[in-house]
Formats: structure tokens, C-alpha cells, sequence
């Protein structure tokens, strides 16, 4: 990533994240509506599956934005929308190696058990990415639609640490549209569906966490969340 990028992550964590006195979190107990913002930054490695019977690996730098509002305390819903950076160097076309883009999606999550020491979410969301490249002879495109059943276990043993394993499902589904000196259109969807997550989380005062976690399966990645709560 070049620096200009860095510097607007820089940006965004700053304005999103950093703790501010003048803030306060307002206490669950007192009233069932919040709202949460995340910065999360994402690198991952996945296989695309062409048709027919070509296999692609495919690398992703991502940096986005998440927003949460509680509807009710067992029920939440949210937004997202990020930038994605993706390699494929084993693409036959060379416009399509390495692409840049967006995504954006929508979540929800359910929360039928939640208690200060063991909390279970069973959470769905929908994204929606889209990435383009291009050289003196080819343009290429992608866009892919990934919908994820996440079934997440979360244990804090203190007001500090907390600790979680989560289950995934995923559906991913796209198509590569290659036009220049080569035209090209193909589809794709992911080479699994099942993935696997573990993780913890450090709360840095009353409305501020941070949050690493590690997945495997239909992708292999490890991503960081900085989240505050209101």
C-alpha cells in the first residue's frame, strides 16, 4: 500500500477510535439503544473457482468501516463500506492481477443469549465488491457477492479481556469481465464455505476496544477491529 493510503487509514482511525474525554458510553442497563463504529483492516488469502475447473488464489488488503445500531438488546443492524486492494498473479489476464475497489454490505445480529461473562451472536451479512484494472491493452473487472451465517461464542472473564470462537458459512458468487486485446468473461464462486475464527478483545476504557482475530478455511486471514460504542 502506498503512502497516501496509510495516511488516510491513519485518518480514519484517528477520527473514528481514539478516546476522547468529552465522550461517554451509555450504560446498557440504562437504555437499550447504541450504536457502535468499527475500523477494521483485514488481510486475507482465498481461492477463487473459475469455470470450469480453474482454481485461483487471491489476496486482499482491506480497510473499512462498520456501523451498528441496536434495535432492540437482542437484535442489531448494521452497515458497512471499505476499500479493497486484490491481487491474482496466476490470472491469464494481466489487467486482472492486481485490481482495486470497494465493497459495501449489510449486517445483522442476534443476540440470544448475552450476559456480562458468556454472550452467543448468530450473525448475517451480505457484501457486495466490485474491483477494476487496467494496463495499455486490457481493462478488467470484478464483482462478487459474499453472503456469511456466522455463529460467534464471546467469554470475558473481566472488564478488560475478553475472548471468543466463532463458526462461519459462507456463499460467494461472481464473475470476471475481461475486455481489450483479450475479451474474457467468466464466473467464479469461493473453493469452501466452511471457515473458523478465534480471537480476543482489549477494551481501552468505557467505549473503546480493540479486537484481533484470526480465520481459516474458505479464507486465511487476520484482521483488526478498533470500535467505540455510544
Amino acid at each position: 500500500m502506498n503512502s497516501k493510503k496509510i495516511k488516510l487509514y491513519f485518518f480514519i482511525l484517528s477520527s473514528v477510535f481514539l478516546p476522547s474525554v468529552s465522550y461517554s458510553r451509555v450504560d446498557r442497563n440504562e437504555t437499550e439503544h447504541l450504536i457502535e463504529y468499527s475500523l477494521s483492516i483485514t488481510k486475507l488469502s482465498t481461492y477463487f473457482d473459475f469455470q470450469p475447473g480453474n482454481t485461483a488464489e487471491t489476496k486482499m488488503e482491506q480497510i473499512g468501516i462498520d456501523w451498528y445500531e441496536s434495535f432492540s438488546s437482542y437484535f442489531h443492524a448494521g452497515l458497512e463500506v471499505g476499500y479493497i486492494d486484490m491481487s491474482q498473479i496466476d490470472n491469464s489476464s494481466t489487467s486482472a492481477q492486481f485490481t482495486s475497489g470497494q465493497y459495501a454490505g449489510i449486517k445483522f445480529r442476534f443476540l440470544p443469549v448475552d450476559s456480562p461473562l458468556i454472550s452467543l451472536s448468530l450473525n448475517f451479512d451480505y457484501r457486495y465488491n466490485k474491483t477494476q484494472g487496467k494496463n495499455s491493452v486490457q481493462e478488467s473487472q470484478f464483482i462478487w457477492s459474499e453472503s456469511t451465517l456466522a455463529t460467534e461464542l464471546h467469554f470475558q472473564p473481566n472488564s478488560d479481556i475478553g475472548l471468543f470462537i466463532a463458526s462461519d458459512y459462507q456463499f460467494l458468487d461472481g464473475s470476471q469481465q475481461t475486455t481489450g486485446n483479450i475479451n474474457l468473461s467468466r464466473s467464479f464462486k469461493g473453493s469452501k464455505s466452511q471457515g473458523f475464527r478465534v480471537g480476543s478483545k482489549l477494551s481501552i476504557n468505557r467505549n473503546g476496544e480493540i479486537r484481533v482475530q484470526w480465520a481459516t478455511g474458505f479464507r486465511n486471514s487476520v484482521e483488526i477491529h478498533f470500535t467505540r460504542t455510544f
